[in-house]
């Protein structure tokens, strides 16, 4: 992560606590999948600077069923690392509602 990426976190910081928020849920859709490790990091990034001051990280993730499913929903959501990476995951299992 770049010297950027820690302002931009301190940013995200800044706006929970003014805004009054418990914590940050992360539903970013359509990440490339050359993207998956940054993505993961990114993450852990907010967590660390989130977490000491009291705030959890979720990651809303698009439902799997298996870790090398194809789409562009999927390719990048790495349940392992993502799952490291932020306090809690949730799944997004409308997906399974009309399909």
């Amino acid at each position: 992560m770049t010297g950027r990426s820690v302002i931009r976190a301190g940013e995200v910081l800044e706006t929970i606590e003014r805004k009054g928020y418990a914590g940050l849920d992360i539903d970013f859709e359509y990440v490339l999948p050359q993207e998956r490790e940054r993505y993961a990091e990114f993450v852990t990034l907010l967590r660390r600077t989130l977490n000491p001051a009291g705030y959890s990280v979720t990651v809303a993730l698009a439902p799997k069923t298996s870790a090398d499913q194809r789409g562009l929903l999927y390719e990048a959501h790495d349940y392992a690392l993502l799952g490291r990476a932020a306090n809690k995951v949730f799944l997004m299992t409308y997906e399974w509602g009309y399909t």
